[in-house]
C-alpha cells in the first residue's frame, strides 16, 4: 500500500545567499507515537553563466575596447528579471 503524497511549497526570497536555511516546522513526516520533524531547505548557488555575484551584488563582465573606452559607448543587455539595461558612457 503506497500512502499518499504531501506536498511542501518552499518560498526562497530573491537574493537569498549561498547557504542560507529555511527551517518549515513539524513538516516532516510523521508517525504514531512520533513527532513530525523540521524540514530544513539549504539554498546552494548554480553558477551563471552571465552573471557573477559578490556578496549582495551583482557583477557581469562587460569588455569594451580602448575606442569605446575613449569616446564613449552605449550597450544594453538583459537582467536576471528580463528587463533591459543600457549603459551609457
Amino acid at each position: 500500500m503506497v500512502d499518499s503524497l504531501d506536498s511542501l511549497s518552499i518560498y526562497v526570497e530573491k537574493g537569498a545567499a549561498d547557504g542560507h536555511k529555511v527551517t518549515y516546522r513539524n513538516s516532516a513526516d510523521e508517525y504514531i507515537n512520533v513527532r513530525a520533524g523540521n524540514v530544513v531547505v539549504t539554498v546552494q548557488e548554480v553558477p551563471h553563466p552571465v552573471y557573477e555575484r559578490k556578496a549582495n551584488d551583482l557583477k557581469l563582465k562587460l569588455e569594451i575596447s580602448l575606442e569605446e573606452a575613449l569616446l564613449g559607448f552605449t550597450r544594453s543587455f538583459r537582467h536576471l528579471d528580463g528587463h533591459e539595461v543600457v549603459v551609457d558612457r
